[in-house]
């Protein structure tokens, strides 16, 4: 029994090296080739998108060519529709953000993620582990790639063809072919990605999600017109950096012009937002940490004790004084509080030094004469209201035709 488990894992791995010369038994080998491509070397801001996509054979799918070719992005979103709707169709899309573009520089970047992309496009394959709606940083494809996966004989018995768009193969020279435990074969083609129908595939993918990561960006960042650039160096592009900053995470500071304003120290743009907003909060929690019942004592001593006083109070106040308490209508300013105004102007001009001066009543006299001051004399208490009203005015008009009589 142990010598025939033995057998059960040793078997799988002999076939797979010695063929038929020794067990004479014939390796049932499976061969899956798939193209690779990049989008965004170029641009100053965003990552770099990896994308490996498998074609099964006579899988034709309409409007499958070169991304560069489709200038429109919705006829991109289109073709990339079909692709990723059509039955068999499996791919893996990686990108290196712009913290590891400026680390190794965006050779290594974008080697680094095409290497991460077709082995995590192998393991979809073999082990029909799907992860096509998840766009991968390199760091969460590195975990992915180590998972040690239970060797069955369909991976063992598994080969892969890698065609990769341009002159850099990503696994020549790498330790990864052979880490992975998988039997790859890669091979550059330049202009892949106008005559290979998966690698055409490939760079229609790695663009369109891309260009939604951009579109992502555009949405926190709007002054910037990420939505039309992309992210690429136009004059557009360059004078907004030079008006609004670069951005740490989003601008590549291996890049110019933003290299250079590191270089000048020049501060990123979301650093200043937080010093700004730093300043702020501490400002907030100085003004919370002074004492506030110095406050309160400074603002009860400036204030005037007669403001706090009713207009009862204030009629009171006038009557002690010997100061006329009746406001008239057309007396004071407009609006609320009148009276309270009124009476307040009294009480205050008769605190000063100058004598106050009382307001006529009678704006259209021609005589243009200083009302005397009118006694007031209280109404006796044997009088009804109306007996006191009458009087009152009876003495007034005598007042008046005594001083048209003098004038």
């Amino acid at each position: 029994m142990f010598l025939n488990n033995i057998l059960s894992l040793m078997v799988p791995r002999i076939r797979k090296h010695l063929g038929t010369k020794i067990l004479g038994v014939p390796p049932h080998t499976t061969t899956y080739e798939f193209g690779v491509d990049e989008a965004g070397r170029g641009p100053l801001a965003g990552p770099v998108v990896c994308a490996a996509c498998y074609l099964p054979p006579g899988i034709d799918v309409q409007g499958v060519m070169d991304s560069k070719q489709i200038t429109n992005e919705e006829a991109r979103e289109e073709v990339y529709r079909r692709l990723t709707t059509t039955e068999g169709v499996l791919w893996q899309v990686v990108k290196a953000e712009p913290a590891l573009i400026d680390k190794i520089n965006i050779l290594q970047a974008t080697l680094a993620a095409m290497r991460l992309a077709s082995i995590g496009l192998c393991h979809q394959l073999i082990h029909q582990n799907i992860n096509n709606n998840k766009i991968l940083d390199c760091h969460q494809a590195m975990q992915y790639s180590q998972i040690e996966f239970s060797s069955s004989e369909e991976e063992l018995s598994s080969t892969f063809s890698i065609l990769v768009d341009g002159n850099k193969d990503p696994f020549q020279g790498h330790s990864m072919t052979e880490s992975s435990g998988l039997s790859l074969e890669s091979r550059a083609i330049i202009g892949g990605d106008a005559t290979v129908p998966c690698i055409s595939a490939a760079s229609i993918i790695a663009k369109v999600s891309r260009d939604r990561i951009m579109n992502q960006i555009h949405e926190q960042y709007p002054e910037y017109n990420f939505l039309n650039h992309k992210g690429y160096g136009t004059s557009t592009h360059r004078a907004l950096i030079s008006k609004y900053g670069w951005i740490e995470g989003i601008h590549r500071t291996s890049f110019n012009p933003v290299k250079t304003m590191v270089a000048n120290h020049v501060q990123p743009r979301n650093q200043k937002i937080l010093d700004i907003v730093s300043h702020k909060n501490d400002k907030i929690k100085s003004e919370m940490n002074a004492p506030q019942i110095d406050d309160t004592i400074s603002l009860q001593e400036e204030m005037d004790p007669l403001d706090q006083l009713s207009v009862a109070d204030l009629r009171s106040k006038c009557a002690a004084l010997g100061l006329d308490t009746v406001v008239k209508r057309d007396q004071g300013p407009k609006g609320t509080g009148r009276i309270r105004t009124v009476l307040l102007e009294r009480i205050r001009q008769h605190s000063s030094t100058d004598p106050p001066v009382l307001v006529s009543s009678s704006s259209s006299s021609s005589n243009q004469a200083k009302e005397e001051p009118v006694p007031q004399h209280d109404a006796p208490s044997s009088l009804s209201s109306e007996q006191y009203r009458r009087s009152k005015r009876h003495r007034t008009s005598n007042t008046t035709s005594t001083e048209h009589a003098m004038c």
